[in-house]
């Protein structure tokens, strides 16, 4: 019987219940109809799914997640991981699901032992992909990749030097300096306390929505005053 594996990282999603029951009744339903299983499992089957929530005091794990009975997920939450295991004479299938605070800990990976076990494990894949591209979020704009990281930050350094240097006029130490403090916003800050690379359904994440869309608004403010705006501003107030 031949086999195939899989293992994908996932790209940023915005975390709720409402999204998990969708993944989890795709799991319990559709799945079985890919395989050309019955739906009602005979006792020759094994079946097991599991919904585990990660969080700084420890785990919670259910068999649904409908047993959660809170509106939201805890603020300290770091990860929710889905798992289904599937056991027959002649198939077995394992898949698991993994949303992350990183991207690290962010994949799905399909093993699946069957008749035409890769087309069957990518019919999976696209079902549960189409389900979460719904919730698809922009936070994977601030999750760039190693080299991306490493050459903002090497710029962050060589900016905040120049921005000390006495060599450069005040306006150039300016934007210098205004190049600093933006790099540190988007490969710090932003990434580590506003936008993680799953969005969970917290209610510390609303407040911190809030404020994202404060700093943003300001931030951009401030650029189009200080910048674009400066001859108007001038005209204007003289300054």
């Amino acid at each position: 019987m031949p086999s195939y594996n899989k293992q994908n990282s996932i790209s940023t999603y915005t975390i709720d219940k409402v999204l998990i029951q969708h993944v989890e009744d795709y799991l319990k339903q559709n799945v079985f109809e890919i395989l050309h299983l019955e739906t009602d499992i005979q006792p020759t089957y094994t079946f097991d799914f599991s919904v585990t929530l990660y969080d700084s005091q420890g785990i919670e794990k259910y068999s649904s997640i409908r047993e959660h009975k809170f509106q939201y997920f805890r603020n300290d939450l770091k990860g929710i991981t889905l798992e289904l295991e599937l056991y027959t004479e002649n198939k077995n299938l394992k898949i698991t699901i993994r949303f992350g605070d990183e991207e690290e800990n962010s994949d799905i990976a399909i093993s699946l032992t069957d008749d035409n076990a890769r087309e069957k494990v990518s019919a999976i894949e696209h079902g549960l992909i189409s389900i979460l591209n719904h919730s698809k979020s922009l936070n994977w704009f601030f999750h760039p990749n190693s080299v991306i990281s490493a050459l903002l930050l090497l710029s962050c350094l060589f900016s905040g030097l120049f921005a000390l240097s006495s060599d450069y006029s005040v306006k150039e130490k300016f934007f210098f300096g205004l190049a600093f403090w933006t790099s540190i916003l988007y490969t710090l800050i932003i990434p580590n306390y506003f936008k993680k690379y799953s969005s969970f359904d917290t209610s510390k994440q609303k407040q911190l929505d809030k404020w994202f869309t404060v700093l943003v608004t300001g931030l951009v403010g401030f650029l189009l005053f200080s910048t674009l705006l400066t001859s108007v501003r001038k005209n204007l107030f003289g300054f």
